[in-house]
């Protein structure tokens, strides 16, 4: 399950191959592009046929193609019902592979075609235009068993793709939050000009509303905590106290401005914590959690375990 977690994680950034669509591959690999290419047809075909799937090269080429061009045959919400129902399927069998007893019950050419061009409109927000030609012929030569035309070079042109995903994703995150992290820097500027906040050296800052007697932890004790965390703009988003239950973690398993904020703490006390983005959940954020957001927590160390 590990290789198709990872296939449906490119497609949301990521035989009886019979006929269809008028693909005819390509002999040469000109550009870099076309390598990747290639080679990204190669891994979809061998995650399908880990699953026990004979797709087909030609419609899974015609699919990214006809994206390409403004020339889908089947429309996005379409294919977005179909994939959903594929991946549905595919949830329930635990990653069983189909067999001639118990094949899949959809189309293969038709979910082929979808995959292609589910695949192109992902890129396509990318600005990234793969080369169809190649990317048939790395599926059909994966079917065909036969020697890859990139060599052991097929993991390093993934990664190429991977990282320039990667790098726009963070670009486009950064834009995003630009304005959650002004925010978060003058909310962090007025807390410093306040008398009873201090700072580290990393850009916490923190409020002592109570010290404690006891026993101090380091980075890797586990620890029994009550906390309430919150926006700038008051906002809970996660607190054991309305839960009406403690917490507890190793502090190396989580946010920096955790880990240094309560290192900082004995036994007992009870501080109040800002975080910035940097230290706390970057310009990803979470799901609770806008990127770039500022932290607010306030902490009670109850045990050092």
């Amino acid at each position: 399950m590990k290789q198709l977690i990872f296939l449906f994680s490119i497609l949301a950034l990521v035989s009886s191959c019979g006929g269809g669509g008028g693909m005819k591959g390509t002999s040469n690999l000109e550009t870099e592009m076309d390598s990747i290419s290639y080679s990204v047809g190669r891994f979809f075909t061998g995650q399908f046929q880990d699953l026990g799937m004979d797709v087909n090269a030609a419609e899974l080429g015609q699919g990214l193609e006809d994206v390409a061009m403004d020339a889908a045959t089947i429309s996005e919400e379409d294919g977005l019902a179909m994939m959903n129902t594929f991946q549905q399927t595919l949830m329930m069998r635990q990653g069983a592979p189909f067999t001639d007893e118990d094949p899949a019950p959809f189309s293969v050419d038709s979910i082929s075609y979808v995959i292609g061009a589910d695949f192109a409109r992902n890129m396509k927000e990318f600005g990234i235009s793969l080369s169809s030609n190649a990317f048939f012929q790395g599926a059909k030569d994966q079917l065909d068993d036969a020697e890859s035309m990139v060599g052991d070079k097929e993991d390093a042109l993934m990664q190429s793709l991977t990282d320039v995903i990667t790098k726009q994703q963070e670009a486009e995150a950064k834009v995003a939050a630009e304005a959650s992290i002004a925010e978060g820097i003058a909310f962090i500027e007025e807390k410093a000009a306040e008398a009873d906040v201090m700072s580290t050296p990393t850009g916490l800052h923190y409020k002592v509303i109570k010290e404690g007697t006891g026993k101090m932890p380091t980075a890797t004790d586990r620890v029994s905590v009550h906390y309430h965390g919150m926006l700038i703009d008051g906002t809970v988003f996660d607190s054991s106290v309305n839960r009406g239950e403690p917490a507890e973690f190793g502090l190396n398993e989580v946010i920096a401005g955790w880990t240094e904020g309560v290192a900082l703490m004995k036994e007992g006390a009870k501080y109040q914590f800002y975080i910035p983005y940097d230290l706390a959940y970057g310009l990803q954020g979470s799901p609770a959690i806008p990127g770039g957001s500022t932290l607010i927590f306030d902490v009670e160390l109850l045990e050092v375990k």
